[in-house]
């Protein structure tokens, strides 16, 4: 018998070509598996073509890493057994929108952990994610039973994003990384708080280098009403997203409210308490929690013990910002950066609310600037009680900062105020805190009386405080009050401000043995600052007094003003340099109800820059950077929220959006948002998925059918 061996070879090649084509293909598929609702749950199941028909039975039986759990689109029974997913293991649903699965377990929490003891040290462990998906803590709609949905310990590079949590009784979601009673173990090498002298507290030792937990994010998720306030005498509240001992931790583009249990008993919705993190970023977000009546803790974030590199920034929060002891441990260069939030509700009400709560020590750099408080009872409150044992409370920078439209109870409207009236007697220096080119404005039909608008530290001792550059209006009982007497109260300086409208013909006041020798008082304006257009714009019209009246500061990390114009020298009063841009001010909500066409979007326009807006919305584009030249909605007029309806979307596309706002003086636009249409799934016919993407070959997504 003759062989051609050319024609051999060559076959040969020609099967080794398909044969390598094909091998990743099934390689995938032994990693991929699948439920429905239509499924059965027998071991040999889990197959496109035999898919389970439970999650909970899935996790059991899926346990290698670099594995996906398919889930399609459905309601589930509920999960009421805690589950352990294990290291490695993503679940990916259809979309929060038609995959829903009740987690109902109550016995402990949470339903589904991600747990791998010790792993804060292998950072092998963990890179999975939990996505598309809708978990309810009930079958019964506003009443939880579900604790806690998903817990992330001791992992790393974990997402958890575009998802839905609702009705859970404590929280939606935690992360953690080595918990600190683990710390006591080794008398030897644990790590002594030098922030925190007192011992047998929890905050007595700081993590270990090697206790962070990294790479973890919380990203375009739905939160609503999972957490509560635990105790009614101390107010302790859960959180509906925790995190402890991260570094690098992200949260944004979600949506969080606190608004479903009964009056006050709400909790908080990103809360770190005793987190020992760094390096957080939590931005594009937001948040409602909601009034307190009874107390002025209604927190939107509430961090604690923040080791240095934290962010806030871009966040619409109905709710206030609480922060205590935040230090600059490891010499990031910064212990918090707050910046450019929208903090405050719609319109006033009687309640107690804040913008900002600061507490404890600070060190190493806390920086609040560019943020527009608005439509609370006092913007900043600052708490002399020393819980701690830190010894120094310094470098704090409040700067460029619009406190606008102030309204509370009667007698209950402030500004920036320290604890009221007791001279607090701590062993702590409060030390150079700088309250520059603010905006704090008491709303015209506020209750009378308002108050204060900024309060001298009623700290036993402080050395170093920068009164500058800030426009003050409407302060019945004084725009700058202290009270009391003092063991140190050395290098007050109160200088170059504009006081209009206030008590005391526009000067300060000082009561009950009140140190003035220590104060440097000079260059005030008692003037109309004649903003623009109140409560709309507060820039500065042309022939304002307070354009360059100001005090040339040399500010490093704040040289431009509200609007991103550099200060001049001499600079303007307030956060605006001569007017401003004129161009209006808008934020970009989060992209949400994603489908394959369609999305929901929308924006937020705190100020129209002097000049109406005649037409608002969102641009997109498979580019970055849309503009209005392109795909555009028109969502109205005017300043405040509105909401877009994108359509004509291509499923599988990336998207890039943001909001725009538009008056005579141009256009302005808002942050970027980024998102993907899903691919469209019809009866019989499954798309295949690797990481978390889909699968293409030749161009064209490879399908199963």
């Amino acid at each position: 018998m003759l062989f051609n061996l050319a024609l051999i070879l060559g076959n040969m090649k020609k099967l080794l070509f398909i044969l390598l084509l094909f091998l990743p293909l099934a390689a995938w598929g032994q990693s991929h598996y699948y439920v429905a609702p239509y499924g059965v749950d027998v071991a040999y199941g889990g197959t496109l073509e035999e898919p389970w028909a439970t999650l909970s039975y899935a996790i059991t039986r899926v346990t290698t890493a670099w594995s996906t759990i398919h889930v399609e689109g459905g309601t589930y029974p509920p999960i009421t057994s805690q589950m352990l997913l294990r290291n490695g293991v993503s679940i990916e649903g259809a979309g929060r929108n038609v995959t829903t699965i009740p987690l109902t377990y109550s016995a402990g929490e949470p339903c589904i952990k991600l747990e791998t003891w010790g792993g804060w040290s292998n950072k092998t462990v963990g890179h999975q994610h939990i996505s598309g998906i809708k978990f309810v803590g009930s079958t019964t709609p506003g009443v939880p039973v579900g604790k806690c949905a998903i817990g992330v310990n001791f992992r790393h590079h974990v997402e958890i994003h575009d998802c839905w949590f609702e009705d859970f009784v404590e929280t939606a979601v935690w992360f953690n990384g080595e918990p600190t009673y683990s710390l006591d173990d080794d008398e030897e090498t644990r790590i002594t708080n030098p922030y925190e002298s007192r011992t047998g507290v929890e905050g007595e030792f700081l993590p270990y280098n090697d206790s962070f937990c990294e790479g973890n994010k919380f990203y375009n998720n739905e939160v609503h009403n999972c957490c509560v306030e635990l105790n009614h005498t101390t107010h302790d509240a859960s959180g509906a997203l925790e995190f402890t001992t991260q570094d690098g931790f992200l949260v944004y583009g979600n949506t969080i409210t606190a608004l479903g249990r009964s009056s006050n008993y709400n909790g908080v919705p990103i809360k770190a308490v005793f987190g020992f993190n760094k390096n957080t970023k939590i931005y594009n977000n937001n948040i409602n929690a909601g009034h307190k009546s009874t107390n002025y803790w209604q927190f939107a974030i509430e961090v604690w013990w923040e080791l240095g590199g934290l962010e806030i920034y871009d966040n619409i929060l109905n709710g206030s910002v609480d922060l205590c002891a935040i230090y600059d441990y490891y010499g990031i260069g910064y212990g918090a950066k707050v910046y450019d939030n929208d903090i405050g509700y719609p319109t006033t009400t009687a309640e107690l609310d804040i913008g900002f709560h600061l507490e404890n020590g600070h060190a190493g750099g806390l920086y609040i600037f560019r943020n527009k408080i608005h439509h609370v009872s006092k913007a900043i409150t600052i708490n002399d009680t020393q819980y701690t044992s830190a010894q120094l409370n310094e470098d704090v920078y409040i700067c460029e900062n619009l406190m606008v439209e102030l309204s509370g109870k009667a007698y209950q409207t402030w500004g920036i105020s320290w604890s009221y009236p007791t001279i607090t007697n701590n062993t702590m220096l409060w030390k150079n805190w700088y309250i520059q080119h603010n905006i704090i404005v008491a709303k015209a039909d506020a209750p009378d009386p308002t108050y204060y608008g900024i309060v001298l530290p009623t700290a036993e001792k402080f050395d170093g405080l920068y009164i500058e550059n800030n426009i003050l209006v409407n302060w019945e009982r004084g725009a700058i009050w202290g009270t009391g007497t003092r063991t140190q109260a050395t290098n007050i300086f109160i200088r170059n401000n504009l006081i209009f409208d206030s008590y005391n013909n526009n000067d300060p006041v000082y009561v009950n043995g009140y140190p003035s020798a220590g104060i440097t008082y000079s260059g005030t304006v008692k003037a109309d600052p004649l903003f623009i257009s109140p409560p709309l714009s507060y820039r500065l019209q042309a022939l304002s007094p307070a354009i360059g009246a100001g005090r040339y500061l040399y500010l490093t990390w704040f040289p431009t003003d509200f609007d991103g114009e550099g200060w001049l020298n001499p600079p303007s009063m307030g956060a605006y340099e001569t007017g401003g841009t004129g161009m209006p001010t808008v934020s970009t909500s989060p992209v949400l109800n994603i489908t394959e066409t369609t999305a929901v979007s929308g924006g937020y326009i705190s100020s129209d820059g002097g000049q109406a807006v005649t037409a608002r919305g969102v641009c997109w584009s498979t580019s970055s950077l849309p503009t209005v030249a392109g795909d555009k909605t028109t969502d109205g007029t005017g300043t405040g929220s509105f909401t877009s309806n994108v359509t004509g979307l291509t499923n599988g596309e990336t998207y890039y959006l943001r909001a725009y706002a538009t008056n005579s003086i141009g256009t302005a636009y808002g942050s970027e948002r980024v998102f993907t249409t899903p691919i469209p799934t019809s009866s019989g016919v499954r798309f295949i998925m690797h990481d978390g993407g889909f699968v293409i070959h030749n161009g064209k997504f490879i399908k199963s059918e």
